[in-house]
């Protein structure tokens, strides 16, 4: 369904990214080639289950992913498991 230059709406169920993402609220994703930085808002599978994370950091191929609300440290996960940037980022 996500592949190169198509689209798709996901409706967000969680409250992980609170304030920034709403329970029920729907997003825009978009696969991407394009480097992410910090502070934008992806879906990644770091576990084998897609989730919307923000990216920390990213040093080289590596990205460190947080959620706003969740206390967890955040994860290192390998920027091709990071498969789709939401936009317009909130």
């Amino acid at each position: 369904m996500l592949g190169p230059g198509k689209s798709v709406e996901l409706i967000y169920a969680g409250d992980r990214m609170v304030p920034a993402l709403r329970h029920g609220q729907t997003l825009s994703l978009k696969a991407t080639s394009e480097r992410f930085l910090p502070g934008d808002v992806v879906v990644a599978s770091p576990a084998g289950i897609p989730d919307v994370f923000r990216v920390d950091r990213v040093d080289g191929d590596v990205a460190l992913l947080t959620a706003d609300a969740d206390p967890t440290p955040a994860a290192r996960v390998s920027s091709r498991l990071i498969v789709a940037r939401v936009y317009p980022p909130p």
